[in-house]
Order: structure tokens, then C-alpha cells, then sequence
């Protein structure tokens, strides 16, 4: 009976333990990360390539101020230079001796992106053996906090480097396509990426700045007082960058309807157009005579995030050469095809050929 009852117990047990561990797997595969989550993504390339690692935030929970120590291994892999990605204030500074790099970051406001933060770009040695070179972050309690001084505690993904085939007898013609590496600003570059696909090379060009987007309506920046103006712009919706900067009195604000109040948005209108007409003239008359701007330049321009694939226009314009066919007859009409002239000189004696065949 004993032997019985024991025997029941276990086994109450050890289904116990599996409902316990179901439980604990369940929650790690949702993925929640209250705290946040920083991906190191991993990349590849070989030996003397210069290649662009992207640290990215996830589930972020509104941080403000971040230090952290990413690692990574110095003697096969050479900092050289970063990649500013949504965050503004920030340090970065090197220290190979040590295997590190220190990223310190202290906002003005919480901060909600989901992407990359900064991007670092390494130098694979000459001489670094074939194999995965791996980029961590390093934190303790109290680096991550929010404007009210509440810490996190971001889980961390490593990623690093994977240094493939040297590829010294490689001629590197058949590369896929360009894509971004590190996001271009409105004022600042970025740079893109192609990998050779027979050996893994990688090849790096530059993105141009995007140039500013300004929005075509005025945002009240400073309250009217019956002491001092108020003053007024168009915002960049990508940066902190203004134009179109405008002084108003607390009269015009209230005989106008002017919503008066740091932050309201104000519509192209009567009172922007006296204002503009008065403050400037110049770009009053370059608008045809009204506050309402013409299209910026650039504001056309989209900001690739990374990853995203560069579309290229083909050297030389227009579209790609299409293929005749393989083979030696392909190659002889390509040929022809590619030398209009020769039209003219084929076509004639094959027919002068053929008709003294014939006769």
C-alpha cells in the first residue's frame, strides 16, 4: 500500500514539474521584454573589409540615459568610426587594450524608437583567422534609466563578426545588390553595402545626406507676451533643424485667433502671410507671394532604414542590356546588336554573297 501511495506521489510530482517548466519555456518564447531588448546583428566579410555592425533597440520602454561597454575581440577586428543612428546625445570612445568600446548616452526625454541606436564600423585584420568573432554588450544595474531615474534591465542578443574565405583570387564581378548598412540624416551620410557572391567580399559606398524635410505648417516655439514677441517656424519632421522663422506680437496672436500656446500648430494663413511679407521678403516673393513654401529640396528623399535594399540606377543611364542568348550565334547577334554599324556593312555584302551564290 505504501509502495503504492509512493509511487502515486511521484508521479503527481513529476507532472507537476512539467506543468512548471511548460510555464517558464511558454513565457520565454513570447518574447516580452518589459525592460527592452538590444540585438547586435551579425555580419560578414574578409580579411582587410570594413564592415558596419548595427546595435538595435527593441521593445523599448521609453529610455533616457544608457552606459554601455560593447565587446568585441581587437585582435582580429580594428575600430574605426561610428554611424549616428535615432539617438542625438551620445559618446562613443574606443579602447583596444581593453576590448571594449564605451557608448555613453543621456537624452533630454525618453526616447520610444525601435531601431538602430549607433553603428559601429570595424576593420577585419589582415591577419585574423577564418571564423566568428563575437560583439557583445556589457551593463550593470543602473545604466538604463527613464526621466523619472527608473532602471532597466535590457536583455542583450550578441551578434559579431564571421570572417569567410579569404577570396584573394576573386575579381569580385558578381556582386548582389547595395544595401543600407547605416541610415543617411538630413545633414549627415550614411553608407551602404554589397557582397561579392562567389567569396563574401564586401564593398562599401556612401549614401548622400537626405537633405531636410520641413513641414509646411508653423509651430509656435514661444509663447507672446505683452513684454516680448512670440516666435514661430517650420520644423524638420526628421530633425531638430527650423526655418522659416517668424516674430509675432500678442495682439497680432489675439486679433488674428492666433492660438497662442508653446507647441500649436499654425496653417499657412493670412497672419503668416503679413508676417512673412514683412519679416521675409525674400522668400515671400520666391513662393509666389504667399507663406505656403514650395517643395524643399530633399524633402523627396527617403530615409532608408538599414537593411533596406539601394535601388541603382544602371551606369551609363537607361535599362540593362538584354541577353540574346548563350552560345556562339548569341555572342555573334549580341555583337552585331551592340555595333549598329556593322549593320550596314554585314547586311549588304552578305547579300552581295548570296546573290553571287545564286547566279
Amino acid at each position: 500500500m505504501l509502495k503504492k501511495i509512493l509511487k502515486n506521489a511521484a508521479c503527481l510530482l513529476f507532472v507537476f514539474s512539467l506543468i512548471i517548466t511548460s510555464f517558464a519555456v511558454s513565457a520565454e518564447e513570447t518574447g516580452e521584454y518589459e525592460d527592452g531588448h538590444i540585438i547586435v546583428h551579425t555580419v560578414s566579410g574578409i580579411n582587410g573589409d570594413s564592415v558596419v555592425v548595427q546595435l538595435e533597440m527593441q521593445n523599448n520602454p521609453g529610455i533616457m540615459a544608457m552606459t554601455i561597454s560593447v565587446t568585441y575581440d581587437s585582435s582580429a577586428l580594428e575600430y574605426e568610426t561610428f554611424y549616428r543612428g535615432y539617438l542625438k546625445d551620445y559618446t562613443v570612445a574606443a579602447h583596444p587594450d581593453k576590448n571594449i568600446i564605451r557608448f555613453v548616452n543621456c537624452e533630454s526625454m525618453n526616447k520610444y524608437e525601435n531601431r538602430g541606436f549607433v553603428y559601429l564600423q570595424f576593420k577585419i585584420k589582415d591577419d585574423a583567422d577564418f571564423g566568428f568573432y563575437p560583439i557583445d554588450i556589457e551593463y550593470k544595474s543602473g545604466d538604463f534609466c527613464n526621466w523619472k531615474l527608473e532602471k532597466f534591465m535590457p536583455a542583450v542578443t550578441p551578434g559579431g563578426v564571421e570572417v569567410l574565405y579569404t577570396g584573394e583570387n576573386c575579381s569580385h564581378k558578381n556582386y548582389g545588390e547595395w544595401t543600407v548598412a547605416a541610415e543617411a540624416g538630413c545633414t549627415e551620410p550614411g553608407v551602404k553595402q554589397r557582397v561579392c557572391e562567389k567569396c563574401g567580399h564586401v564593398d562599401l559606398g556612401e549614401i548622400p545626406a537626405i537633405g531636410h524635410d520641413f513641414a509646411p505648417e508653423w509651430t509656435i516655439d514661444e509663447q507672446a507676451t505683452e513684454n516680448t514677441p512670440g516666435k514661430m517656424s517650420r520644423h524638420c519632421t526628421r530633425c531638430d533643424a527650423v526655418t522659416d522663422v517668424l516674430t509675432f506680437t500678442l495682439e497680432q496672436s489675439e486679433d488674428n485667433g492666433l492660438d497662442n500656446e508653446t507647441g500649436t500648430v499654425v496653417k499657412p494663413s493670412d497672419i503668416t502671410d503679413d508676417l512673412m511679407e514683412e519679416q521675409l521678403p525674400d522668400v515671400f516673393e520666391d513662393n509666389g507671394g504667399t507663406s505656403v513654401p514650395k517643395e524643399d529640396e530633399g524633402s523627396q528623399n527617403e530615409q532608408l532604414p538599414a537593411g533596406s535594399v539601394v535601388e541603382e540606377t544602371p551606369e551609363g543611364g537607361g535599362s540593362a542590356a538584354t541577353d540574346s542568348g548563350s552560345g556562339p550565334i548569341g555572342k555573334i547577334l549580341d555583337f552585331i546588336g551592340n555595333k549598329k554599324w556593322l549593320k550596314f556593312v554585314l547586311i549588304p555584302l552578305f547579300a552581295v554573297i548570296s546573290a553571287t551564290v545564286i547566279l
